[in-house]
This record gives structure tokens, sequence and C-alpha cells, in this order.
């Protein structure tokens, strides 16, 4: 009986700690386990308030919410409220409404790595490639930093289908990393350009204006500025790079100037040649036409001036015009009475260009058939009362304005306002005044109004 007890004695503390090791063993296996993840991305997202703009923005975006909230192995580094806030300071925006629609997915899907469910211990000093395309720099020597801008301040949420790091930082496409705070980013973050910056994109001009060792000043045209002069996002694609350039150059000065630089009667040299500045009660033009509705936007390398109209460069004299516009009557007696040479200088001039049928009434009036018919000293005189010595836009034209024709010898003419847009009365007329039907056709040496009657001298 001794002996068995013995043994039993010698036997009893292995068994006990054999039981004590499969018992501390079954609670450090239940101690480290992770819990099982029961939310998508996109849920976890949703529950959480210092990620409401972020979840805003993804469920603005079909695409992207269906893949956060769908199968898959995916990271995700989510930006906090104020990292977004801090990124609308720095696009120059005060709200994400105003930021165009493929920017904002660009941007969403550069914080999204499809390759795989990543933890930061899984992470070392490497790149990622994004969903949006490009890579992320990661750097682990101090926390997980990306991009040298960028701290993960929340790391390992884990979800159903991937890993979420919180981030204090919007993550910036290196592409776009340039276009911050420059003259191109104003344009390229705001949903009034988006015509102006896909013109810039097929000009391939987006790197010329984002130069940070330039000073630029830009006068952009708002997309209704564009549609206004019947360019659409179909039309800029149909149109060539150089074709572009053409119209887009002639926006852009190789300087910085305010408003209060500009004065009336300016002229100001772009990119692309002259264009001209009215000022007046009623605001400042450009060409007559164009009005700046918006001054000094500041950016990092110049300044932007919003404007309502695009801007045209002309391209041929004021004979060539009257040719090109359809003026066959005015052409014709233009080279009658031996004024191309004179009309085709470089003035500057401005002429109030009759009809045809305002010269059909003239030749009525006369009793002839044509121009060819008239005496070519009187049609010298008669041409010559309808040019005026310098640019005179319709801004420029007020009610009572006297108009000294270069014609040597004869009365003035007056602008009248009260009786209709834009009258001209002079001594006598076809029709005893000419209204302007159309105004601001500018050319190379000057600037074309067109009339419906011809103004007759003294």
């Amino acid at each position: 009986m001794k002996t068995r007890f013995n043994s039993i004695w010698k036997v009893l503390p292995v068994l006990t700690m054999a039981f004590l090791l499969f018992t501390m063993s079954s609670c450090s296996d239940d101690d480290t386990e992770m819990p099982i993840a029961e939310d998508s991305i996109a849920e976890l997202a949703a529950q959480n308030e210092n990620l409401s703009t972020l979840n805003a923005l993804v469920a603005n975006n079909p695409t992207l919410a269906a893949t956060l909230s769908g199968n898959g192995n995916l990271t995700v580094f989510a930006p906090t409220n104020a990292a977004f806030d801090a990124w609308l300071t720095s696009i120059g925006q005060t709200s994400v409404n105003n930021v165009p629609e493929d920017v904002v997915a660009d941007f969403l899907e550069y914080h999204v790595v499809p390759a795989g469910a990543f933890l930061s211990t899984d992470l070392s000093n490497q790149t990622v490639t994004s969903a949006q395309g490009e890579v992320i720099d990661i750097n682990v020597d101090n926390g997980v930093r990306l991009n040298g801008s960028a701290n993960v301040i929340t790391p390992d949420v884990q979800a159903t289908n991937g890993v979420v790091h919180v981030i204090d930082n919007v993550l910036t496409p290196p592409s776009v990393e340039p276009l911050i705070g420059t003259v191109a980013g104003v344009a390229y973050f705001n949903n009034d350009f988006t015509l102006l910056v896909q013109a810039l994109a097929k000009a391939d001009l987006v790197n010329t204006v984002a130069d940070a060792q330039v000073q630029f000043t830009v006068f952009a045209p708002t997309n209704a500025a564009f549609e206004a002069a019947g360019i659409t996002s179909s039309t800029i694609e149909s149109l060539s790079a150089e074709e572009l350039q053409n119209i887009l150059l002639y926006h852009v000065l190789s300087s910085e100037v305010e408003s209060t630089a500009l004065s009336d009667g300016q002229t100001v040299t772009t990119l692309n040649g002259d264009f001209y500045i009215s000022l007046n009660e009623s605001g400042a033009y450009i060409n007559g036409d164009t009005e700046i509705t918006g001054f000094d936007v500041a950016a990092s390398n110049g300044i932007v001036h919003v404007i309502n109209l695009t801007l045209t460069p002309p391209s041929d004299n004021i004979v060539d015009l009257a040719i090109a516009g359809g003026y066959n009557e005015l052409a014709a007696a233009v080279t009658r009475a031996g004024l191309a040479t004179t009309l085709a200088n470089e003035g500057p001039f401005t002429v109030f260009a009759p009809t045809d049928q305002a010269f059909f009434d003239l030749y009525a009036v006369l009793g002839v058939a044509s121009v060819d018919e008239i005496d070519v000293t009187t049609l010298q005189s008669v041409l010559l009362y309808h040019v005026v010595s310098n640019r005179v836009f319709s801004t420029d034209l007020n009610d009572g304005l006297q108009v000294d024709p270069i014609l040597e010898g004869t009365t003035t003419f007056t602008v009248n306002l009260e009786t209709g847009p834009s009258i001209i009365d002079a001594s006598s007329t076809t029709t005893g005044e000419a209204s302007i039907t159309a105004t601001n056709v500018l050319a190379t040496n000057g600037v074309v109004h067109e009339i419906d009657a011809v103004i007759l001298p003294e």
C-alpha cells in the first residue's frame, strides 16, 4: 500500500504540471486571437464620425462604394475630416462640392491599394501601387509615413474585405502634386473650369502654366464662356494641340498683372498677341465684349482673373476681314476707291462697316446699279467717313460721344444710345440714322462694327 502511494505521489506532480501547461496554453491562445471582422471597409468608414467626409465622398462615387463594400482584399489609407479640411485649404477651395468629381475620384482611388490587405507589421520601406495607378511611397523608420507627408495615426482596423489605416493628411498623386497652389491648380480644382483644364491638357500646356519659375497672369474662361463660344468638350477633342495653343496662349501673360494695374485703353501683350482693355462704369472689358468677372485670384506662380467669354486672337487685317466676313460690297468699294492698302496697314482703325444691303440702299438713292458707277473721289470720301483713327470698342461708346472720322474737312457723327442700342446720327445717311448691328469684330489692325446704313458726309 505504501509502495503504491509513493508511486502515485511521484507521478502526481508530473500530471499536475502537464494540466497547468495545457491550461495556460489554452488561455494564451484565447487572449491573442484577433477579433473576427464583421464590417466592410465602407461600413467601418460610415460608423466613424472622424471619417464622415471620406464616407460622404465614397457614397457619391458608386464604383468606389461598391469596391469598398464588396468582396476583396484591400488596404485603404483613410484621411480624417481634419485632413480633408486642410486639403481644401491647400487647393483654394472651401467645399469639396466645388471640386470636379473626376478629380475627387482620382484622389480617392489613390488611397486604395488593391494588391492585398497589409497590416502595419507587413509594411516596410517600399512603394505600393494604388488603384489610381500611381505609387505611394511608404517609410516605416518612425511609425508609418506615406509620401513624406501623411502619418498613420490609427493602424490595422480590420474589415471583412481588407484593412484600414487612418491617416492625418490627404495623399496627392505625384502627377498632380506640381499643380497645387499654382495658376494651373486654380483651374484644376474648380468645377467652373473643367473645359479650360481639358483644353490645357489637350494643348500640352498644363505643365507650362504650373511652372514655379515663372509668374503668370491668366484670364481664365469659365465653362459657360467656352460654351458661349460654341466650344464643348467634344469640340476641344476635335481641335489640334496647335489650334488650342493659339487660343489659350492669348489668355496668358508672362508676368503678374493685378487688377489695379489695368487701365482704360491699355494694350496688354499676351503670349500670342495683344488685347485691349476698356474700363467704364459697367465694368472691365477685353476687346469690347469679354467682361472680367473675377479679379486677383492669387497663386504661387501668378494671378488669375475670371472672364465670361473666350478670347480669340485676330488673324486678318480689316480689309481681309471684310472679304472673309461677307462684306462683299464694302470690299468692292474699298478696292475701287484705292483704299485697300491704307486700311490694311498698321492703323489702328475703327471701321463702321455697312452691310451689303446698306450699299444696295445707297445705290437706289444714287440711282446707280453698282459701286462701279460711283465716282472714285466721292467713293473715297464716303468710305473714309466710316473710319476712325483708333480702336473704339462698343464698351467705349457712350451717349452723345462725338466720333471723329479720318476724312478731313468733315464734321463728327454722334452716338445716340437713347433711341436704341448704339445708333449713329450723322449729317445724312441712306436711312436717316445707322444702327450698329454687330460689334467688336477684332482685326490685327483695328476693330469693325457692322452698321445697317451707309453714312454720307456733308
